[in-house]
């Protein structure tokens, strides 16, 4: 059974968020991990819960564009605190792990979700060859990106 099937059936009943809000925190950690290892150039087996949190921020921006913040809080997250409690509960139902050292209030005020997803879109220019625009977007007031 794989990760995302273990997660499915674990979380069929009793949870607090949608199944998809999980499974977004699960490509969350993925996306960060992959991109902290090209950083640093080696293979990442931990990441902290700012890592966890910005890589979730970026990554909802990445793909909801301007309506990260509506869909994040759709799936009744509204803090860096709930990305938390979403965490461990998949550490209790053992999908996630952790380290010695992690806590649940590592999550806690890492950035404001007002802040961290007030975006907007910059127009970068136009591709004649791919007949499309190249559309990008800047958070305003944001914490440090991965």
């Amino acid at each position: 059974m794989t990760t995302l099937e273990r997660l499915e059936y674990s979380l069929r009943t009793n949870n607090r968020h949608p199944i998809c809000a999980y499974k977004f925190l699960h490509d969350s950690l993925c996306w960060a991990s992959k991109r902290i290892a090209q950083k640093q150039g080696v293979r990442v087996g931990h990441i902290t819960a700012k890592e966890l949190s910005l890589g979730f921020r970026d990554l909802a921006i990445r793909e909801f564009g301007c309506m990260a913040l509506t869909v994040i809080e759709s799936w009744k997250i509204h803090s860096t605190r709930n990305i938390g409690e979403m965490v461990f509960e998949l550490v209790g139902k053992g999908i996630m792990g952790l380290s010695n050292s992690d806590r649940e209030s590592d999550f806690i005020g890492l950035y404001e979700f007002s802040n961290a997803f007030h975006i907007r879109p910059v127009v970068d220019g136009y591709d004649a060859e791919m007949n499309k625009w190249t559309i990008r977007y800047v958070a305003d007031n944001s914490p440090k990106q991965l």
